[in-house]
């Protein structure tokens, strides 16, 4: 029966889509000793995670860590990435690293400054919330603020989890960058 694709329920979602379920500050054992012995072996760059995201069923188990990647110049240059490990049996390897956000060094780029949770300073959440208050049909919760750049005000960058106020919607994870004298807010896919 060629052109017929099977599809699998698994808590309530198809196999193979991600489960999104944010965790701050910890993340599965093997994803974790990963991570530890990526440190070990790669040379120019380390990864900070900022976020453990979800995983997903497909061959394994993918787990999403979205990190905040320190590239050793001389002056170290940072970056947001989305990280995917794949766990079989007793391995968990990596096998993506995604680029979400670039530092910029000149007027208008991004600075990354990583507060995760809590630690969001209160005049983000301000910011967050004034241009939030008025954004209907979504439900929004900010994991960390990442960066920031300065373009008519301060656009604030956040990652966020996006659910859609409907029956049975998916969650996903987004950055959210917001601009509060501008009244603005854009939406960019992470996972």
């Amino acid at each position: 029966m060629s052109g017929y694709a099977f599809t699998w329920l698994k808590n309530g979602g198809l196999v193979g889509a991600w489960d999104i379920k944010p965790v701050i500050g910890m993340m599965p054992e093997k994803v974790a000793s990963a991570m530890t012995a990526l440190g070990e072996t790669l040379l120019g760059a380390s990864y900070e995670p900022i976020a453990y995201l979800g995983s997903q069923v497909v061959n394994g188990i993918n787990h999403a860590v979205l990190a905040e990647q320190t590239m050793v110049t001389a002056e170290d240059h940072k970056n947001i990435v989305l990280m995917k490990f794949n766990e079989k049996g007793m391995e968990c390897n990596l096998f993506a690293i995604e680029p979400v956000l670039q530092e910029g060094g000149m007027f208008g780029g991004y600075k990354i400054d990583v507060a995760v949770g809590d630690d969001i300073p209160d005049e983000a959440m301000d910011a967050f919330n004034k241009v939030m208050k008025n954004y209907l049909g979504v439900s929004v919760t900010p994991i960390a603020l990442l960066a920031s750049k300065v373009v008519k005000g301060v656009s604030m960058t956040f990652a966020a989890t996006v659910t859609p106020v409907y029956p049975n919607a998916a969650t996903s994870v987004q950055l959210l960058t917001v601009n509060a004298l501008t009244n603005t807010i854009d939406f960019t896919d992470v996972l």
